[in-house]
């Protein structure tokens, strides 16, 4: 496959009965097919619903989907997509040889947005170089080992950090939808065994290195925070080895602002809900919307507390003969901690923030929506309702809550008019994967 994000077409012409496939990586061994009808197809076509039924029996999960106004087809669960279109070559859907071509994924996004959008990231690189530096103090101050231990126990933090905290939207694609399952089957909505989510939630982790990347990733600001916790208990404790009383102060403030924003879930605000609320409910939500502030902003706290503290130490010591410039390693490390602050709390505890490609935005609604279309009639309303609730808190997803609800009916009446599917009061009584 292409690179991550890349679009790979497949194109025939007449007489092949399906005219283009579009094929996109969504991660090792994870390949998304979106397989569009011909022009002139009916509504509930039966020509296009047994091809359909073929791909069942192949073990394939399909469901319906939308692409640039065309009711298509998406397929998950194959290896190749060379299996896809030997099974319509041996049944003449398509005749000859296709004309490919390949789209890379277009992200026009600034620099300023690029450094947003990876923020976690790029808060452990300005993170790491205060490590080091804290580090050198410590030894400079005779192997201070409080002042050393608090450089060591934030590079721990920190290197997991640039390791496992890039934005990663497949990832993050395959954890909401886990989760949205978990959500609707403890809401007691049951998800069909044949619902294309239940493919996408079982694909394949390739192996075991993959999965722990993958928990790792899922987890990586507890890894964070608790490093951060325990380094700020041995900068407390460097404070008291150095008689610095500001260094001490500094040090409680890491452990409170970061053990908060660990234990506080992030949580999406709801602006309906907002309108009329009090100055204490949106202060409340501000914080729920990204609790990594709390993190952030007290260590911008302690960087101005370590300022005042590096500065009462240059005092002491240029009134002493031989008095040392120690406070220099301090006022380094701070610098760079200074931007790694400000970027942790311009991030999403949800690893990356929101999903950026607008490809498995629609895939998200498009199979939360094959769930919701193949619930009874009596509980669909209540399906519908949950499933909202639960995607309008998640910051992945930009939309609200009311947006949410609107473009899933939008999806569910397009279910309708798909010729892959019959209508949905005849499917029941179908061996269809599909709606």
């Amino acid at each position: 496959m292409e690179n991550a994000g890349s679009i790979k077409t497949y194109q025939w012409d007449s007489p092949s009965t399906i005219p283009r496939i579009d094929v996109r990586s969504q991660g090792k061994d994870n390949v998304v097919a979106y397989i569009y009808p011909p022009d002139n197809a009916s509504e509930h076509s039966p020509e296009l619903i047994e091809l359909r039924n073929r791909f069942k029996q192949m073990g394939w999960a399909s469901n319906s989907d939308n692409r640039g106004g065309k009711q298509v087809l998406r397929l998950t669960g194959f290896g190749d997509e060379r299996e896809i279109i030997t099974l319509l070559k041996t049944g003449k859907s398509v005749v000859g040889n296709p004309e490919i071509t390949t789209t890379a994924s277009n992200d026009h996004s600034g620099f300023g947005e690029k450094l947003l959008s990876n923020s976690l990231r790029s808060s452990g690189l300005f993170y790491m170089l205060g490590d080091i530096l804290f580090v050198l103090s410590g030894i400079k101050r005779g192997n201070d080992r409080a002042q050393i231990e608090t450089g060591l126990a934030f590079a721990a933090g920190d290197a997991a950090l640039m390791a496992f905290g890039g934005k990663d939207d497949k990832r993050q694609f395959k954890s909401l939808l886990t989760k949205l399952s978990n959500h609707l089957e403890e809401k007691g909505i049951a998800i069909p065994h044949s619902a294309a989510i239940n493919a996408e939630t079982m694909a394949s982790k390739g192996g075991f290195l993959e999965t722990v990347y993958d928990f790792v990733h899922e987890h990586i600001n507890v890894f964070k925070i608790a490093a951060e916790v325990f380094g700020g208990a041995r900068y407390f404790q460097a404070g008291i080895n150095q008689d610095n009383p500001r260094k001490k102060a500094a040090g409680a403030l890491i452990v409170a602002g970061w053990t908060a924003s660990l234990l506080i879930k992030e949580k999406k605000p709801d602006p309906e809900q907002l309108q009329n609320a009090g100055i204490m409910e949106k202060t409340k939500s501000y914080i729920q919307e990204k609790p990594l502030r709390l993190a952030g902003w007290s260590g911008l706290a302690h960087n101005a507390l370590s300022t005042m503290g590096a500065f009462d130490e240059r005092k002491k010591e240029l009134a002493k003969p031989n008095g040392t410039n120690h406070y220099r390693w301090d006022l380094a490390g701070i610098c760079a901690m200074l931007m790694g602050n400000s970027l942790y709390s311009m991030s999403n505890k949800v690893t990356g923030g929101s999903i950026k490609e607008g490809a498995l935005v629609e895939d998200v609604y498009g199979l939360a929506a094959q769930v919701l279309n193949r619930q009874p009639e009596e509980l669909r309303e209540k399906a519908i309702e949950e499933t909202a609730n639960f995607l309008g808190q998640r910051s992945e997803l930009k939309d609200n809550r009311t947006q949410i609800i609107a473009r899933l009916r939008k999806e569910i009446d397009a279910l309708s008019h798909n010729p892959w599917f019959y209508p949905r009061n005849q499917q029941q009584s179908l061996p269809s994967m599909g709606r």
